[in-house]
């Protein structure tokens, strides 16, 4: 990930003309942390999972007895680092989308009308400003307000966005937008850190934990008939169902129920339960959220399991609803068609099956 300094005015006095400013380290677009998506245990090996990472614990004696590997106590000590990217950036970046980036030649022209020459208060800003190899400077939303309300000395800084509407108006800043930053040299080194170690990514462990339970058809139609029940009980089994099956290979009923028993989950105490949760983040879906076909087809392909099945099972739902959400008295809607890009992720993820003696009857 690489980064630009840029200098913020975070503060404007115009009561004794005076600037607060500083420089900070923004992101090229929206920083993201690549981590090892897959892991194959090995015999012997020590595996630290980084804090709030939610992998349920209560799997963990089992599996390391299953594949003979053990849980380090401390990150030095282990040679499998496990973590979640939400929670390991948490703390990585700022971000903010009030703030301004005004055209730093605007920003020097008034500064330099509205000031004298050589005056103490303003040389070092207007050195600084001048060497930053950036067109823009960011201005604090406060200190716009002053600058643009109250001016200095007698000039006034106009904020003005382009207008396609108004060809003639020269503007003076970008269109605001949110960017992510970092100021403090904590961050810097955490950051440092990531990107110069391996880690495993938490659902690569997650997958492991749960793959002895997959959710095929007459499971997931057992599992909606607890949803059915009036009993909160059978809620509460049906979701440790879910939580306890394997993500991917389950993800299209698990997705199911997330959409059809948003309401029976999200009142459900079972949504705080660990195991509920790395669920939940696994597919980034809050327990009660709502999700309609393009949000499920959206989380099949950015965990990569958007097949020819799964992809023929939601065109018939998703004809079902188009065509009931379209009634007209003449007029009817025959046929529904998956997008071309839909097409060619699902085709890339469902294998060639070559005729054999074994399998030449079910082709």
């Amino acid at each position: 990930m690489t980064t630009k300094d840029y200098i913020y005015i975070k503060r404007f006095d115009n009561n004794d003309g005076t600037f607060e400013y500083e420089t900070i380290s923004i992101f090229d677009g929206k920083p993201e942390l690549n981590f090892i998506k897959t892991y194959t245990p090995t015999p012997k090996d020590k595996i630290y999972i980084f804090p709030d990472s939610d992998v349920p614990r209560f799997k963990i004696k089992g599996f390391c007895d299953k594949y003979n590997v053990s849980m380090a106590k401390y990150k030095e000590s282990a040679n499998i680092l496990v973590g979640s990217p939400e929670a390991l950036a948490a703390d990585l970046w700022d971000w903010e989308n009030y703030h301004y980036f005004m055209y730093k030649s605007y920003f020097l022209n008034i500064l330099k009308l509205a000031t004298r020459v050589g005056d103490v208060r303003y040389v070092k800003l207007i050195q600084d400003i001048t060497d930053n190899p950036e067109a823009t400077i960011i201005v604090d939303n406060n200190a716009r307000y002053r600058l643009s309300t109250n001016g200095l000395n007698g000039y006034t800084f106009q904020f003005l966005h382009a207008d396609e509407d108004e060809p003639s108006i020269i503007p003076t800043v970008l269109d605001r937008d949110k960017y992510y930053f970092q100021n403090t040299d904590e961050q810097r080194k955490l950051l440092a850190y990531l990107e110069n170690t391996t880690i495993y990514h938490r659902d690569a462990l997650l997958n492991i934990l749960n793959e002895d339970l997959v959710i095929d058809q007459e499971m997931y139609e057992g599992l909606r008939n607890m949803f059915e029940s009036s009993d909160s009980a059978d809620h509460k089994v049906a979701m440790e169902g879910m939580a306890n099956s394997d993500y991917l290979k389950s993800a299209l009923y698990l997705l199911f129920l997330f959409k059809d028993y948003r309401m029976k989950i999200y009142n459900s105490s079972t949504k705080h339960h660990v195991n509920f949760k790395s669920l939940c983040k696994f597919f980034d879906h809050g327990p009660g959220n709502h999700l309609n076909l393009d949000d499920i087809m959206d989380k099949l392909i950015e965990k990569d399991v958007l097949d020819a099945s799964t992809l023929k099972t939601l065109l018939e739902l998703a004809t079902k609803e188009i065509q009931d959400s379209h009634d007209m008295k003449h007029f009817v809607i025959k046929v529904v068609e998956p997008t071309e890009e839909a097409k060619a992720i699902a085709a890339k993820n469902t294998p060639v099956v070559v005729p054999t003696e074994d399998n030449i009857q079910t082709l």
